[in-house]
């Protein structure tokens, strides 16, 4: 920075040094009115006072940003959630810039247009302000650009998919940029709360994080051909397989691999494929067909279904989970060729106190029965609904607040994936709600490769990754409307209300490929 901007540099590093906030942390002040401040930043005046579009931010914008750029400080001296924080920051190796953006990442709030794109704008201005040579001054527009790009792509698409991985790379630009990106909105979202950050986030993040790294690096030093890369990924599988369970036999695991999607090899763990094998194995062998598995990885709860394949597999055991109190955080689903499917779901307590063994039995007992249709999902569904309605508290402890009036959205993307159509509904938080919106895809006759939910406050935003039997994704007009119609008439009615489908309520979007 400049001479001029020594001031601005002192403020950061008080504000840093006032402790990462979170919800519960003493309030800390913005930036007070001073002649320098209002010489290098007349553009933050805008944003004293200035409250939040959005419900699940506790803080006036102003007040926001003092608390994420101490978060920010303690990223890069606090390692939590395993993020890796601290190590990007050391690779960053520029923490003023860092402290910078999180003080200037919404700059553009309170402007007419997107407030990431107009930020970026002011943000340049800023820069030759302070003087800033131009490599920083690339990296700090970047950042306030980007700076919803990790955590949206990180929980809303497949982050094992080469082409998302590329897009994120081409965004970044170059690893210190990605640094950048990267511990950026991990303070954003500790300073904004329990309600936006959690393991299950901090779990999705990184692996973004260091898929995008590895990427960055490959193609600096010559990636090897995508066909090359996949082959080795897929022989790694099989050794590693082996490795962790002796009594695979080779040709079983490789022909394991050739009977999936080249995603299933690049996304999932060594040890979970060998588990995989075995809870196949398991599942021939049991009158049911099915086998289950679960694990707690870091705070997470993650559980395996392996099933015949049939149409609604996720959807039955997402309403199973929603009769029990859980909440589905992420899933992904497989299918074999010889019709074995595989489904994994992370996995959540509605109740906010962790789901114990006595409930997990009665979850494993119910998934089989389910799926054979022999649990009555609806009717158990509507009587847990009644029972979380009656609380007073939410799963945090605080006074539960009223479903706000969201309108749900259904927006198509065909230009997200080349082989499926991304579906993405965006609607109140409430119990059911996945198996809602999974029961209708369902009933389209939709296949669900992947499931995964972003929970901000009191909103969901749900993104299915489905096509058709055939392959075929869903592209015409009139195939979407009726995706949209039956979608919002789903959610309508988990409380009881008629849909309104009609212009002018919930929207329905295409991106063209």
């Amino acid at each position: 920075m400049g001479e001029a901007a020594r001031p601005l540099w002192a403020a950061l590093e008080t504000l840093g040094a006032a402790g990462g906030g979170g919800a519960g942390a003493p309030p800390l002040d913005p930036l007070p009115p001073t002649a320098w401040l209002a010489r290098l930043l007349p553009e933050w005046e805008l944003l004293r006072c200035l409250p939040h579009a959005v419900s699940f931010h506790l803080h006036h914008v102003d007040v926001h940003t003092a608390r994420v750029v101490a978060e920010a400080r303690r990223a890069t001296r606090v390692e939590e959630e395993a993020t890796g924080t601290v190590a990007a920051a050391a690779a960053l190796a520029d923490e003023r810039l860092l402290l910078l953006a999180a003080l200037l990442y919404d700059i553009g709030k309170g402007h007419t247009g997107e407030h990431a794109e107009v930020g970026a704008v002011i943000v340049e201005r800023v820069a030759a302000r302070l003087g800033l040579d131009a490599e920083r001054s690339r990296r700090l527009v970047a950042a306030v650009r980007h700076h919803l790009l990790l955590p949206t792509v990180a929980t809303r698409r497949d982050i094992a998919d080469a082409r998302v991985i590329a897009e994120v790379a081409r965004a970044a630009a170059d690893a210190p940029t990605l640094h950048l990106l990267y511990a950026l909105p991990v303070a954003d979202a500790r300073a904004t709360g329990p309600d936006v950050w959690g393991r299950w986030k901090a779990q999705l993040m990184r692996q973004l994080y260091r898929r995008v790294l590895a990427q960055l690096a490959a193609a600096e030093g010559g990636a090897p051909p995508a066909a090359d890369a996949e082959h080795a990924r897929r022989e790694q599988a099989v050794a590693a397989a082996l490795a962790l369970d002796a009594g695979l036999a080779a040709d079983a695991v490789r022909a394991h691999l050739d009977a999936l999607p080249s995603a299933y090899a690049l996304a999932t763990p060594f040890g979970e494929i060998a588990a995989h094998l075995r809870l196949i194995e398991e599942a021939a062998r049991g009158g049911s067909g099915t086998a289950l598995r679960r694990e707690r990885v870091e705070g997470v709860d993650g559980l395996t279904l392996v099933t015949r394949d049939r149409p609604g597999v996720l959807s039955a055991l997402a309403g199973t989970l929603a009769v029990h109190s859980a909440t589905v955080l992420s899933g992904v689903g497989y299918t074999r060729d010889n019709g074995w499917a595989i489904d994994v779901v992370s996995v959540d307590d509605a109740l906010g106190h962790g789901i114990d063994e006595r409930r997990w039995r009665r979850i494993e007992e119910s998934v089989p029965l389910a799926l054979e249709g022999r649990f009555p999902i609806d009717s158990r569904l509507a009587e847990t609904r009644g029972a979380y309605a009656g609380r007073p508290r939410d799963r945090g402890g605080r006074p539960r607040r009223p479903a706000p009036p969201i309108e749900p959205t259904v927006h198509v993307d065909n230009a997200g994936s080349e082989r499926y159509s991304i579906v993405e509904v965006g609607a109140a938080d409430r119990p059911g709600l996945l198996y809602a919106i999974t029961r209708a895809l369902n009933q389209l006759a939709l296949d669900i490769h992947l499931a995964k939910v972003d929970t901000v406050g009191v909103e969901v935003v749900d993104a299915f990754y489905v096509r058709r039997e055939s392959g075929r994704r869903v592209e015409e007009p009139d195939e979407i409307e009726r995706l949209r119609a039956r979608v919002i008439e789903a959610v309508a009615a988990l409380d009881g209300e008629p849909a309104d489908a009609e212009p002018g309520g919930a929207t329905g979007e295409v991106t063209a490929p």
